[in-house]
């Protein structure tokens, strides 16, 4: 085995690409990494998240949509951020690969009740997303274009 990468994946090594933005996920080069270069995870911080946002009009119908909801600021970033990233390596490894690492607010840093709490509400609205993409999948979802 000559791709390093792999040597590491078949150790046991998880490769986490700290890069997060739709861009990724609509052009497939997120997809492409994962099949190519092992990719098995996503991380990213706010500075990384809003350049992701600034740089790319793939955000703009969801910005709106929230800013017409008037949604806070936390629920914005949990609702921009919960994607169906690497379904693929997810559903491979049984779910120990294939997440989203998103730091939670520094102001949480000492309270430990906020953070995990954080950490629930973005598993919310995650099960809410994969609830509605089943949806889409589901037969009923094929012949009905609303879904």
């Amino acid at each position: 085995m000559t791709d390093s990468l792999a040597r590491l994946r078949a150790a046991g090594v998880s490769i986490w690409l700290d890069d997060l933005s739709r861009d990724r996920l609509i052009s497939g080069s997120l997809a492409v990494l994962a099949r190519d270069k092992h990719v098995s995870g996503v991380t990213t911080n706010p500075t990384i998240f809003a350049r992701s946002i600034i740089d790319s009009n793939a955000y703009t119908g969801q910005l709106r949509d929230l800013r017409v909801r008037q949604a806070a600021p936390d629920q914005a970033l949990r609702e921009l951020t919960t994607s169906d990233v690497l379904p693929t390596v997810y559903d491979a490894t049984k779910g120990v690969d294939g997440r989203v690492s998103i730091e939670v607010d520094p102001r949480f840093a000492y309270d430990r009740e906020r953070t995990v709490g954080a950490g629930f509400a973005s598993l919310r609205v995650r099960r809410r997303a994969l609830e509605c993409m089943a949806a889409r999948r589901s037969p009923l979802a094929t012949s009905n274009p609303a879904l």
